[in-house]
């Protein structure tokens, strides 16, 4: 998650138009200050103002921005609320990259875990159509919530894509069973497909078949 700022900044014309308090001078000014670009000396106290100016009158990457501080100490000591703060703010501005910095602080419990939000955020990225997103959302169901009816369908599109641990996976939640009824029908083909990609957990789970005689 890179600081993003405008290509070419009039120094001296955006310093008199962040006096003025417009909005994206005052994020330009703080991006210099930030960063020590264009022969602006780094100032990471008034960077920090700056940013907190822009954010106050609705600039969005300025919320990342003081986030990213915080999140990482740079001039600060780390502050993990703090940075959530402005990520938070961000997320509600709809700006993705702050959203997914309150997914990673959820997930490794770098603030206190609200779960709720934790699933909303991995549900709307899994909704993108990323196969990382969905996989993270099939590995939460799976994992962390261990509810099989959940994590039937992001699995089944990662199956459906090809990925052995995945056809797998699918297998295991129908072998155990979605409201613990277990199918084996529709277990056995899955561990098939997994086995014949030369997933070992597939080439175990239809071996274990032909030893129980299951299905």
């Amino acid at each position: 998650f890179s600081i993003t700022y405008s290509a070419e900044i009039d120094v001296q014309k955006t310093i008199i138009q962040a006096q003025n308090n417009q909005k994206q001078a005052l994020y330009d000014l703080a991006v210099l200050k930030h960063m020590g670009l264009d022969g602006v000396e780094i100032n990471l106290p008034e960077a920090i103002e700056l940013y907190k100016r822009a954010s106050a009158l609705g600039h969005r990457s300025a919320n990342q921005n003081l986030g990213l501080i915080y999140y990482k100490g740079v001039g600060v000591k780390v502050d993990y609320v703090e940075a959530a703060k402005w990520f938070e703010i961000g997320a509600e501005r709809n700006l993705e990259d702050s959203k997914r910095m309150l997914l990673i602080m959820n997930k490794y419990e770098l603030i206190p875990r609200n779960e709720k939000k934790l699933e909303s955020l991995l549900i709307e990225f899994a909704h993108k159509g990323k196969q990382e997103d969905i996989k993270q959302l099939a590995d939460y169901y799976f994992y962390t919530k261990q509810n099989m009816q959940l994590a039937e369908k992001p699995t089944m599109l990662l199956a459906e894509q090809g990925l052995a641990q995945y056809q797998s996976r699918l297998g295991m939640i129908y072998y155990q069973g979605i409201d613990e009824k277990p199918d084996f029908k529709k277990a056995y083909p899955w561990f098939l497909k997994a086995a014949e990609a030369n997933d070992l957990n597939g080439k175990i789970s239809v071996a274990n078949f032909y030893l129980g005689g299951l299905g």
